[in-house]
């Protein structure tokens, strides 16, 4: 089976996810999980990016910066990222560098749905 792999460029933890929540809203040009910042409000997953994701079949596991490397196993790669995994092959499907151009959840989806 298919799986999308979500890694946010944040750390684990209801601190950081305060800190990161606070950060976000306060000071969002200088945040630096645009995964986070295009698809969580202010302390939950956007509903809109929510239904998007029920619809899809493909597995779906989130990751944070300090559970990426633990779990994943991947080479170290600029965060956030969204990888595919298919089969034993896996690849970047939405880069760092992607991301500094994706400012909404369709923009984001968009992206996505070319690869699912």
């Amino acid at each position: 089976m298919r799986e999308l792999i979500f890694v946010y460029n944040a750390d684990a933890g209801t601190g950081n996810a305060i800190l990161d929540s606070l950060h976000k809203t306060f000071s969002p040009g200088t945040y630096a999980c645009k995964l986070c910042a295009v698809t969580y409000g202010m302390v939950s997953m956007k509903q809109e990016w929510k239904l998007w994701l029920d619809k899809q079949d493909v597995q779906k596991t989130f990751l944070h910066r300090d559970e990426y490397q633990e779990t994943v196993g991947y080479p170290d790669i600029p965060l956030p990222v969204i990888l595919l995994k298919d089969g034993y092959l896996m690849k970047e499907v939405v880069t760092a560098e992607d991301f500094e151009t994706i400012d909404t959840i369709d923009q984001l989806t968009g992206r996505l749905e070319a690869v699912l």
